[in-house]
């Protein structure tokens, strides 16, 4: 049903790249069926454990590029989806393609307090008053310390992320946001892959650590290739990053999950510029929720109808196939 609602609203060039965990229930037959669904539905081979609040998530995003990239694919854009984040209206890539990338200001912090927070192990403890650590007023020399001392703490596999996130050391600086309906030039995440294809073991470790690492390296990759092309001005389309294009209207952390009335309110949002809505109650019992789903899909079909007959009785120019493929 999922694959179901990202095929309906999604323009025919995109492809939906789905990773499905070594833990869930599908049988052989579930899996072909997934893959019989579209030519557009392909199921990453590479299946494995996911939990929730590890890095496991992060990894079924990169295994399921990288993937992509083995089997020879190309694609302009990415967008990372979760299976609690569904579409509620077409044109997304429409939003995407002038944007480019979803790079809107995030949060961001020093990769020293990165390495002390990641050890304590709040890294997402966002009460934390961050003007009011000690190393806020040291100097550069002594910071520069501080940082070494607790990478040498680090295991490899951390270590490996910590050198990908903070290339500069205690002068970098991280960035963190949702990743559910972010979006990048495919060219970053192809060079984020290869970044740590050449770190051995590094990829497969993102399991093990108990930290959403899906909120810190998409964001932090992102703003560094954003930055490096700024400034070599080879980004036409850097100055007007975009936001995500799902709309987070609940918290499954504190059990308040999505309402009809969320999707109405995410529907009227931001000069109609969302596209989907996170989270979707995973139970059946969902008090209706997939219900305006699939009335959603068949309003949208019946818009596109009509659209399709204007656009025959004005004789025009058969519009222009996306070249979107993203990946999901």
């Amino acid at each position: 049903e999922f694959l179901g609602n990202v095929l309906s609203f999604t323009e025919n060039s995109t492809i939906i790249m789905v990773h499905l965990s070594s833990t869930s229930n599908y049988t052989k037959k579930d899996v072909a069926s997934f893959n019989a669904a579209s030519n557009r539905v392909v199921i990453n081979c590479n299946r494995f454990k996911t939990a929730h609040n590890t890095g496991s998530l992060a990894r079924a995003h990169l295994s399921n590029m990288q993937f992509a990239m083995d089997e020879g694919m190309e694609f302009k854009h990415v967008m990372l989806l979760a299976s609690n984040s569904w579409l509620i209206r077409s044109g997304v890539e429409k939003y995407i393609r002038p944007h480019g990338n979803s790079m809107e200001p995030t949060k961001e912090f020093p990769a020293l307090e990165l390495v002390l927070k990641w050890w304590e192990g709040d890294l997402f403890d966002m009460d934390i008053n961050v003007e009011k650590l000690p190393f806020r007023s040291k100097s550069l020399e002594a910071r520069d310390k501080m940082y070494g001392d607790m990478y040498t703490k680090f295991n490899a596999v951390e270590k490996g992320l910590i050198d990908v996130l903070s290339p500069e050391g205690v002068k970098s600086l991280v960035y963190m946001g949702k990743h559910e309906g972010s979006f990048y030039p495919g060219s970053w995440m192809v060079s984020l892959c290869e970044e740590l294809a050449q770190m051995p073991g590094v990829l497969e470790g993102m399991s093990s650590i108990e930290q959403y690492l899906e909120e810190i390296i998409f964001p932090t990759w992102g703003q560094m290739k954003l930055k490096e092309q700024m400034k070599l001005k080879q980004c036409k389309l850097c100055s007007t990053p975009g936001h995500n294009a799902i709309a987070i209207m609940g918290d499954s952390q504190a059990n308040k999950e999505l309402t009809k009335m969320d999707i109405e309110m995410a529907l009227a949002m931001d000069g109609k510029s969302f596209f989907g809505v996170k989270p979707v109650p995973r139970a059946k019992k969902d008090k209706g929720i997939r219900k305006r789903f699939r009335e959603l899909v068949r309003e949208d079909a019946l818009e596109k109808a009509d659209q399709d007959d204007l656009d025959n009785l004005l004789d025009r120019e058969e519009k222009e196939a996306g070249s979107l493929a993203s990946l999901w």
